[in-house]
């Protein structure tokens, strides 16, 4: 994982990567996610388990409305 970016920041990219809704090649989105296949097969076979994406790869409909969800804030720091 590159630094300072978490797993979740990056499953994001990919699934926004995804969000035209046409299949895409396993190395397209790497480079787009700048990851090593490797990185981006094991986050793709993630993504497919939970539902958000499906072979092809693809996003799903639960992966569109899972983008759309609002994001709240941690706890401010003083």
């Amino acid at each position: 994982m590159p630094a300072g970016r978490t797993a979740v920041d990056v499953a994001e990219d990919i699934l926004e990567f995804l969000g035209d809704g046409k299949p895409h090649e396993l190395e397209e989105i790497a480079n787009a996610a700048d990851l090593l296949e490797e990185d981006v097969k094991k986050i793709l076979d993630l993504l497919m388990q939970i539902g958000l994406a499906k072979k092809g790869v693809r996003i799903t409909n639960f992966g569109f409305n899972f983008l759309k969800l609002p994001v709240e804030e941690g706890p401010k720091r003083l």
